[in-house]
Formats: structure tokens, sequence, C-alpha cells
């Protein structure tokens, strides 16, 4: 979050009084200004702005220590921050197409496989919605998204399923 403590970075100079004052400076690796150091002096690394392990999982920062000498001494390091990856992307259904299921169609008959896309997890999970699948005409295996016929279809009394469809990401 923004604001967040990260790390301290810490530099030391053998000088005295003004000479040893060491101020703090991202120079190089700091995509879209993700980090900050507040207060200059501290050498403390914040979160400027969001990171998102799906944009950027990892910074490489050089980061320059800078002593107050009027010909100013400075050093350099490099700072690797990794990003944890949160599960902040749910899980999307592509835009359903209608299937047609023959009458005479056995039970246990696989009718269709759904899919969803999650780029935090690629473990998913399936159900039908509590009023997703009207008379249990059909089953679901919720790790394949498999849905089989389980009901004997009768296109004189019901010609249309519509089911709704959940999926969870762990």
């Amino acid at each position: 979050s923004i604001g967040a403590y990260v790390t301290q970075v810490l530099a030391t100079d053998l000088d005295d009084g003004r000479n040893a004052n060491i101020t703090y400076n991202i120079i190089n690796g700091n995509a879209g200004e993700a980090f900050k150091i507040e207060p200059i002096y501290s050498g403390i690394v914040k979160v400027k702005y969001p990171v998102d392990y799906e944009i950027q999982a990892l910074y490489t920062l050089t980061i320059e220590a800078k002593d107050g000498g009027s010909q100013a001494l400075s050093s350099e390091c490099q700072l690797t921050i990794y990003i944890t990856d949160i599960n902040d992307q749910p899980p999307n259904f592509p835009v359903p197409t209608p299937i047609n299921v023959p009458e005479g169609t056995e039970i246990g008959s696989l009718v269709a496989t759904v899919t969803a896309n999650d780029v935090d997890n690629p473990v998913l999970q399936y159900s039908f919605t509590p009023q997703g699948n009207l008379n249990d005409m059909f089953t679901m295996d919720r790790f394949s998204g498999k849905i089989r016929l389980a009901k004997k279809l009768d296109h004189e009394i019901k010609r249309n399923y519509e089911l709704e469809l959940q999926v969870t990401d762990g």
C-alpha cells in the first residue's frame, strides 16, 4: 500500500559535521516511480505508488548515497525488491455460447466443458449457482468444468435449459 515501509539502506561516512550528512536517492530501476526514500536522510524505502505483481514482479533499484561535502562524494548500491502476488484479480468466464443437446442423449454424456481465466491463480473450482441447475438436470466436475447430462431430456416437456455457473479461485 502507498507509504508502506519496504526496507532501509544504510551508508556510513567517517567525516565529521556537514561532510558526514548522507542523503539517499533512487537513481535507476524505479519503473513508474513506484518507490521513494523518505525522509531523504533516513535511507527508508517506501512504496510511492501501488505496485502489482501482474505488471512487474521485480524491481532492481540503484540507490545513491551522497555525503554533504562541498565536493560531494557518493556511493551506490543495488536493492532488489520482489513483489508478492496477492489474489487481487477475479476469475472470469468468456462469453457463453448456446449448446444444442439432442433429446436422445444418454445420461452421463459430456455436453460441455467450461473454462474460466484467472491471472492470479490457475487452480479454479466450478459449480452451479444455487438456482443455476433447476431439477438437477446436469452435473459438473468442479475441477475440470465438464458438464454432463444427469437426467433424460424430453423436448416436449422442456425445450431450453439455462445454467448459471460460478467459479472460485481457491
